[in-house]
């Protein structure tokens, strides 16, 4: 599916609307991430302060869109910015996409990746990327019918852990 159609294929329920998170949705963007995480067979280590601070702070690294129904959070997209510096490239990634249970398979999840396309244009963006766990299929061929392609392998990358993160306490 190309992406102008993915932007203008009908939305999801009438009842369920996407808008950006707010500092209300703290608790529920926290939630679900666990949920996510959880589903993956992960404990996610996040707390409260941290989704306070790094997606809905002043100078949050990362920012979220929330599909809510009749008043409540019953999905979201949490993404993070990424500049390739060597060709003058904005990119976001999709680092979490969620939909409860209850309302999957209504075109919420479509409806959340539309929105985060949306994001990305008016950001000037040449590119979103996503990642999914190697054995999730379903996720791949969700993606895949979205019009993602795998990403090309660009070699080994290599990471240094800081524990605590430079700058905490």
């Amino acid at each position: 599916m190309p992406r102008d159609s993915i932007l203008s294929d009908p939305l999801p329920p009438a009842e369920v609307r996407i808008r950006p998170a707010r500092h209300a949705d703290a608790g529920a963007l926290l939630r679900m991430i666990r949920r996510l995480a959880e589903h993956h067979g992960e404990r996610a280590s996040l707390a409260l302060p941290d989704v306070e601070w790094d997606v809905l702070g002043s100078e949050a690294w990362a920012s979220a869109l929330v599909a809510e129904a009749g008043g409540a959070p019953v999905g979201c997209a949490v993404v993070g910015r990424h500049y390739r510096a060597p060709f003058a490239e904005r990119c976001l990634d999709l680092g979490c996409l969620y939909v409860a249970p209850d309302w999957r398979g209504q075109g919420i999840g479509r409806a959340l990746v539309a929105a985060v396309l949306r994001q990305a244009e008016s950001l000037d963006c040449g590119r979103v990327t996503v990642g999914t766990a190697a054995g999730n299929a379903r996720a791949r061929q969700f993606y895949e019918k979205l019009g993602f392609a795998p990403a090309p392998a660009r070699g080994p990358r290599w990471q240094l852990l800081l524990s605590p993160p430079l700058g905490a306490g």
